[in-house]
């Protein structure tokens, strides 16, 4: 199995006034290909800091990121966008979602990045939205959306340019239970039928059954990583 993601001695801090703030104390990690992850921890304990230095979205003070077998350059901003648009998918705690558009046209955003036309962008999209349950929704705009339904949008935005890796900061935080499940079965339907890597935060502990693996943060450090053939403390 491949190893995507290898976070070595990872360390960020902050400032906030006077105090720094230590949100990564030097955390180790490695994740392999197709895997699906949790990032477990109360809130502040970096689950977010870290998802957003693996996504390349923030940079760490110290230490190393590898995404692919790729040491990351977190000083070419032109080189980690490109590298987001082509490897990397977002789900967002709240949506993200451009209030104006529809379904389908906020789905087609990534691909606009691409060299495909407006037709080939379009149908795309539109398969996305099937594949997530909402062929029958393509012309609805967010206001006209439940909140899971806004969600599985969010979903569908982030799987149509075909990412290797999945990544999703609290996804469920803004569901009822209902939605919230729907949510996670969905994302482990995608993950058993096309290998898709997938890294998530969750504080609730409900959903984390249905996980292959559970990462534990607190304070920063990593405590423990189990499930599968992993159990390390």
């Amino acid at each position: 199995m491949k190893t995507l993601i290898e976070v070595s001695d990872l360390h960020k801090t902050f400032q906030q006034g006077l105090e720094t703030i230590h949100a990564l104390k030097g955390v180790n990690l490695s994740i392999q290909q197709g895997e699906f992850v949790a990032i477990n921890g109360y809130s502040g304990s970096g689950k977010s800091t870290l998802l957003n230095i693996i996504g390349t979205l923030d940079k760490p003070t110290s230490g190393e990121v590898q995404l692919f077998n790729q040491s990351i350059n977190f000083k070419n901003q032109l080189e980690l966008q490109k590298f987001r648009a082509q490897k990397l998918g977002f789900i967002f705690q709240n949506f993200n979602l451009n209030p104006v558009l529809s379904a389908l046209e906020n789905v087609q955003m990534p691909l606009l990045l691409t060299n495909l036309s407006q037709k080939q962008r379009l149908e795309k999209s539109a398969q996305i939205l099937e594949k997530v349950g909402l062929a029958n929704r393509l012309h609805h705009k967010p206001k006209q959306l439940s909140g899971g339904q806004q969600q599985r949008v969010a979903v569908a935005r982030a799987l149509v340019s075909s990412p290797a890796l999945l990544l999703a900061d609290e996804p469920t935080a803004n569901l009822d239970s209902h939605s919230a499940l729907q949510l996670m079965l969905l994302l482990k339907e995608m993950n058993q039928a096309s290998g898709l890597t997938v890294l998530f935060s969750s504080h609730d502990q409900r959903l984390l059954t249905h996980i292959d693996r559970t990462i534990t943060l607190n304070d920063g450090v990593l405590q423990s990583s189990q499930g599968s053939n992993y159990e390390v403390a």
